[in-house]
């Protein structure tokens, strides 16, 4: 991975976490009966959900959005 230039600490953080959160994901159907209404039903989950769209777009809004442009103002003393 370090020959091609990809990080290595997001595969080592999937193959440690990534058992787990599925495991909590069945749970939660589990749970919900099998629907995934039941993993968005609380305010609070809903903010979260929102939060991470938020955060996993803005590069994207970053780029799509007019820069200010910048005057040079010249000082004179």
């Amino acid at each position: 991975m370090r020959r091609h230039g990809l990080p290595v600490l997001p595969a080592v953080l999937g193959v440690i976490l990534g058992p787990s959160a599925e495991q909590q994901l069945r749970r939660a159907l589990q749970i919900g009966d099998g629907s995934v209404r039941a993993l968005v039903d609380t305010p609070f989950s809903v903010t979260v959900y929102g939060l991470i769209v938020l955060i996993l777009t803005w590069p994207l809004w970053k780029k799509a959005l007019p820069r200010p442009r910048r005057r040079d103002i010249d000082v004179e003393a």
